[in-house]
């Protein structure tokens, strides 16, 4: 029996109205309130699928899920999955073990189909990443853009960070260029080594050399070292780091990093360059637009 192509519109209509309507009972059940909220607001941003939602619930850890939303639609793109079933990779999102995994498999998808970059040339650009210091085997960098944020990432796969992604949703100027907090994103990067793995889950900072990429951010002139996963101080696998890791990942050199940083971050005192960006978006549309192009809802409000 042939289906008629209106009675076939008809019946994917009526699967996504109903897939959608389990997605929206599915998020009302859930009895914590923010955690609610931040499903809510992924479901607005486009990600409708139950299945999907359920997805980042068991794999996120501790990352928000505002950070996870890009990577979800960029994923469900048409021309991203037939370039995954070229790549014999799970089509399945289940088939992910982590969201570290989803994005190795999305930065091979951008690598596939990528315009070519030079990052070589961005991260040696004093307009894009202010070089602070080297002490010991650490170098020290302060990213200005998102370009330069993602050229100190130099293999561009060395980290998983929201902030050097070179493809979909880049939340570097979400961070650190938008009203509000003062935050600085401090890059403290051993280049003599590189992460065996950071798409692999990992539990504690530093293993497996992810302390050879790290991300140590300051909120309001303050260093923020709570453990947070996904959050500003980070390892390369995007493990929370406290005071206590970050001491013993950085040895000997960790008293003169940290005088370092605050040093800078007296200097920088809520003039980080990102914030020039933000108000010249804000009064340039077309700026604006490019800088949010593969933002979600919820980033797009973040950033205004």
């Amino acid at each position: 029996m042939q289906i008629k192509k209106s009675a076939l519109k008809k019946l994917i209509y009526e699967m996504l109205l109903t897939e959608s309507r389990r997605a929206e009972e599915w998020i009302s059940k859930i009895k914590n309130e923010e955690e609610r909220q931040a499903y809510q607001a992924a479901y607005d941003a486009g990600v409708q699928n139950e299945s999907d939602l359920r997805w980042i619930q068991k794999v996120r850890g501790g990352e928000p899920v505002e950070d996870i939303v890009g990577d979800i639609l960029q994923f469900r793109k048409e021309n991203v999955q037939n370039i995954i079933s070229v790549l014999k990779e799970p089509k399945d999102l289940f088939g992910y073990k982590s969201v570290g995994e989803l994005r190795r498999v999305l930065d091979q998808v951008h690598d596939s189909e990528k315009e070519k970059i030079d990052y070589a040339e961005a991260f040696q650009s004093e307009i894009n990443v202010r070089k602070i210091a080297t002490v010991g085997p650490w170098t020290i960098l302060m990213p200005l853009t998102v370009r330069g944020s993602s050229s100190c990432d130099i293999s561009g796969k060395d980290t998983t960070w929201c902030t050097t992604k070179r493809s979909g949703q880049n939340l570097f100027y979400s961070y650190v260029g938008r009203y509000g907090d003062d935050i600085i994103l401090f890059y403290i990067m051993d280049y003599n080594r590189k992460p065996l793995n950071p798409y692999k889950m990992q539990n504690i900072a530093g293993v497996e050399d992810n302390d050879s990429r790290m991300c140590v951010g300051y909120i309001n002139g303050y260093p923020h070292l709570r453990g947070e996963n996904g959050g500003v101080s980070v390892d390369a696998a995007n493990v929370g780091l406290r005071e206590d890791d970050l001491e013993r990942l950085l040895g000997s050199d960790y008293e003169k990093i940290m005088n370092i940083l605050g040093e800078v971050s007296d200097e920088i005192a809520g003039q980080h360059p990102a914030k020039n960006v933000m108000e010249r978006a804000t009064e340039n549309p077309a700026l604006f637009r490019h800088l949010i192009k593969d933002y979600g809802y919820e980033e797009t409000i973040d950033f205004n």
